[in-house]
């Protein structure tokens, strides 16, 4: 099918085309998205108030006995000495499991 311009529209050359406006922008980047936490929203407080809610909450480890956020981030470098610390119990529980059974 032809397409006709109609009365009154202007042609454009093909580089204004390409040119978007600088007050609208559709590039986006990550970088510039706030980090978002729902456990610190105001808003949604009343539903983390729910007791299934919080026992959920805290099996996961998200917040402790008391109700109280657990930042994960301050907390890396205890999780992380914590995991170590498991992984050396389940070498040495291995290690005495195959002493035992090269016992018998």
């Amino acid at each position: 099918s032809s397409w006709r311009m109609g009365r009154g529209t202007r042609n454009r050359s093909s580089a204004a085309v390409g040119q978007a406006r600088p007050e609208f922008n559709l590039r986006f980047s990550n970088d510039k998205r706030a980090e978002y936490n729902p456990l610190q929203d105001g808003n949604l407080r009343h539903f983390f108030q729910n007791k299934r809610v919080q026992s959920h909450l805290y099996a996961n480890g998200l917040i402790d006995v008391n109700g109280r956020v657990i930042d994960l981030e301050k907390n890396k470098a205890k999780l992380h000495i914590i995991e170590q610390e498991f992984r050396a119990a389940e070498r040495q529980e291995s290690l005495r499991r195959k002493e035992e059974e090269e016992f018998r």
